[in-house]
């Protein structure tokens, strides 16, 4: 989760720890909140994506949380830490669980818009392993992120995304569709 164009190590770090705990309290049925004391940088808005990795896969469907910078960190994380405890498809996280799962965190900028007129510039503006990438058209929108590229191509990447939202397959490439870039 370290991000050190986002957020220091340390601060992190603390991150990790409030949500790990949350995560522990929600499992056993208990209430969160935001804790009386956290660094001062878990204020500042960001979106969050939580992940719980159980067995070398991801638990549940995917990615759970807010990946919109509309609150502050912190309270960014507690959601994302209910949504993936919570996973829409599987059951919830039991208590004995909580030893055998990882929790990873992605801290998300608001996503830029990726300006192509076409497949090619499309193509050229994006980097494998390192965007993760949204898709928007109409009602229908999903996200992956980099450590989701895999050995795919980028146009194996960007059919996946499409998959995922519901869409066609190429959908990608059409006008209306739109595409962004979480950096």
């Amino acid at each position: 989760m370290y991000q050190p164009d986002i957020l220091a190590e340390e601060d992190g770090k603390a991150l990790l720890i409030i949500v790990r705990d949350a995560i522990e309290k929600l499992a056993r049925n208990e209430n969160i909140g935001k804790p009386k004391k956290c660094p001062d940088a878990l204020n500042k808005n960001y979106g969050v994506l939580c992940t719980l990795i159980k067995d070398g896969q991801i638990r549940g469907r995917s990615y759970s949380g807010m990946p919109y910078p509309l609150t502050s960190l912190i309270d960014a994380a507690l959601h994302a830490a209910a949504s993936a405890v919570h996973s829409k498809g599987h059951e919830p996280l039991s208590a004995s669980e909580l030893k055998e799962v990882k929790i990873e965190l992605d801290i998300l900028t608001e996503p830029r818009s990726i300006h192509a007129r076409n497949a090619a510039e499309t193509l050229a503006n994006i980097l494998p392993g390192t965007d993760g990438l949204m898709i928007r058209y109409g009602v229908y929108e999903a996200f992956l992120m980099p450590r989701d590229w895999a050995s795919m191509s980028k146009e194996e990447f960007l059919d996946r995304l499409c998959i995922q939202a519901g869409m066609t397959k190429d959908m990608w490439k059409e006008s209306g569709t739109d595409l962004y870039k979480f950096p």
